[in-house]
């Protein structure tokens, strides 16, 4: 342990070192002159070099943006360099910019061993005069003479939710959980992290993508999408390389697209094997049709130039495909494109992994745009109830920052329509102005909302209190799988977490067969207008609500052992699908109609039924009474 004055002269030296003026060298210039890497962490020990990665150097690299941005992202291909460049940060940081950072890594495991095998060699090798005694450098904290660093992973909220920090690193930011039970997803936790050191922080985050809607690719949109453009050594023409048309679209205009001839090609003839096809593989210019063998790829790349397309966007990101690092083969990537041909999981990979894009599922889904343009229902303005609507039912998504809210009329034979949509802020209480509303029905009289849902799967402790607060009328639900349609259990309500008290009274959860309904809904969605249990939305319904109906999408694929499993996949935002969701488990909960004539459950079995909301029978419940 260091003693008192140790650390006084540690504390000392650091502060001299942070009133130093930082040279006037980009990241990559500064690491060739002070860094020199050793076998215990590389093949190839010696003073840095990008000899082999010069696309890690130049304007608008990442290397480059990392003095000029805030927030950068690298949502990279897999072995092209990017936890190298995330090190190099970590050193640049705490010899020329000292301040607390923190290190970040998808879960516990990858975080001990990369702490172990990769930084904390790489720092006592390459900054020996930052470290004093070999014993500050633990598992997962760095005591440096200038600054410390903190090891976390993103499974685990309380590690994010510590000090403030001014450098932040994520590695493999597309592999953290969306979020837990009660907390924001691992990256905005770790965000909030840096709001103490305003403008002077920054977050450095590399990953290879998974779903369009986890960390990396859904910065991608806002950012400055840069790209690598390499000249063709025949014709000079500078493109970036794109392995096909299809992956071209992720990038370029959809207008354009269409004549474009260009990306990695083989010989397709009939009587070649497959090692032939792929040992022919080469890359073709898009304006001249030469072919570029790989010492032709390495080339054009050792003269690329990185390029912004949203030079104007306050976020910095950056892409990069498999076949720019020279130690990736083009054969080895066409290989790996034959087995993403029938397995599913080889194409998922071979998105991420060569291809650097989002691996988006096949299978049922919706269009944003045509689900519109046939649920809309000309007329039906927001706040405005139809005289059939016997009862008003609000359902509500909760999350860290906002919540979304749906309001739906409902009628005697399940038609179904949109009254009211949008976001509030996060405090639970701004559902109190939804309820308290009396909405006017055509014929003029005045409809509140009758019953809630409310989704608890997040800040389930708040969702619970307020239910407790709004008892008879507000209920907390979650989606979950299982056998039956909705499952009801009794829950305590915790008032002090830390002290273990609990409120007086308690809620029933309803436990929601998530799959189920989202079918369901799907299915409601088909029915025509003017049908009994058609399902309208009013004209004011944002942009938000119809691109969030999309959100999710129906996935069948093989187990090994050629088993159906059947999935609900979260491809974008979902929260107003999660809404709805609610809205039709509620004919459920509440026996909206007299019974859910989707579950195939007639009306005489429900007539014994005892509503775990009100312990009446369902039969004497009256829907459009409260």
């Amino acid at each position: 342990m260091p003693t008192a004055a140790t650390l006084g002269a540690r504390l000392w030296s650091g502060a001299v070192h942070v009133l130093e003026p930082a040279p006037d060298l980009e990241v990559w210039e500064w690491a060739v002159r002070h860094l020199s890497m050793s076998s215990r962490v590389t093949p190839f020990p010696g003073p840095v070099r990008f000899d082999q990665t010069p696309y890690m150097t130049g304007d608008w690299s990442p290397l480059w943006a990392y003095r000029r941005y805030n927030s950068i992202d690298c949502i990279w291909a897999a072995q092209v360099g990017k936890t190298f460049m995330l090190q190099l940060t970590v050193a640049y940081d705490s010899a020329v910019d000292p301040g607390p950072g923190m290190i970040v890594y998808p879960d516990a495991v990858t975080a001990r061993k990369r702490s172990r095998k990769h930084l904390i060699p790489f720092l006592a090798d390459c900054l020996p005069d930052l470290v004093a005694d070999p014993q500050d450098l633990q598992l997962f904290e760095y005591m440096l003479t200038t600054c410390s660093w903190v090891v976390a992973w993103a499974g685990s909220p309380s590690a994010l939710a510590g000090e403030p920090v001014k450098h932040l690193k994520l590695d493999e930011e597309g592999k953290f959980a969306g979020k837990t039970d009660r907390e924001a997803d691992a990256k905005r936790l770790a965000l909030r992290r840096l709001i103490a050191f305003g403008e002077f922080g920054n977050s450095f985050c590399v990953t290879t993508p998974s779903l369009e809607n986890l960390p990396g690719w859904r910065d991608w949109p806002d950012s400055t999408q840069c790209q690598l453009w390499v000249p063709c050594p025949a014709c000079e023409h500078e493109q970036v390389m794109y392995f096909n048309a299809e992956h071209r679209t992720w990038f370029e205009p959809a207008d354009t697209g269409g004549g474009w001839s260009g990306g990695v090609k083989w010989d397709r003839a009939g009587e070649l094997s497959r090692e032939q096809r792929a040992d022919s593989a080469y890359y073709e210019c898009e304006a001249c049709g030469a072919h570029w063998a790989d010492g032709d790829i390495n080339r054009a790349v050792s003269r690329g130039r990185w390029q912004a397309r949203n030079p104007d966007a306050s976020r910095y990101a950056s892409n990069l495909a498999s076949w720019a690092a020279p130690w990736v083969r083009l054969r080895e990537v066409v290989n790996r494109w034959f087995d993403a041909y029938k397995d599913e999981a080889a194409r998922h990979d071979f998105m991420n992994s060569d291809l650097a894009v989002p691996y988006r599922p096949t299978g049922r889904k919706v269009d944003a745009n045509e689900l519109k343009a046939r649920l809309t229902l000309p007329g039906l303005r927001g706040g405005r109830v139809p005289n059939a609507a016997t009862v008003l039912v609000m359902t509500a998504d909760v999350h860290d920052d906002h919540l979304r809210y749906r309001v739906r009329g409902w009628g005697h034979d399940l038609t179904s329509w949109g009254i009211a949509e949008g976001v509030l802020p996060p405090n639970l209480s701004a559902l109190d102005g939804i309820l308290r509303r009396e909405f006017v029905r055509a014929d003029g009289d005045r409809m509140p909302v009758a019953w809630a849902l409310i989704d608890s799967g997040w800040r389930t402790d708040e969702v619970y209190q307020y239910c407790l607060r709004h008892e008879g009328r507000v209920f907390p639900a979650r989606g979950e799988g299982g056998d039956e349609p909705v499952r009801y259990t009794r829950q305590m309500v915790v008032a002090s977490p830390e002290k273990g008290q609990y409120l007086e009274g308690e809620v029933v959860l309803a436990r929601i067969n998530d799959s189920r309904y989202k079918d369901l809904l799907f299915s409601r969605w088909a029915i025509r207008a003017g049908d009994p249990g058609a399902w309208y939305v009013e004209e004011e319904a944002s942009a938000s609500y119809w691109a969030q109906l999309a959100g999710e999408v129906k996935v069948t694929e093989q187990t090994k052992k050629g088993r159906p499993v059947v999935e609900w996949r979260q491809i974008g935002d979902n929260h107003a699908l999660d809404c709805e969701k609610m809205q039709l488990a509620a004919t459920t909960i509440f026996t909206l109609g007299g019974g859910h004539d989707d579950l195939d459950q007639p009306a005489a079995d429900i007539a014994d039924v005892i509503n775990p909301y009100t312990g009446r029978p369902a039969r004497e419940w009256n829907p459009g009474r409260r």
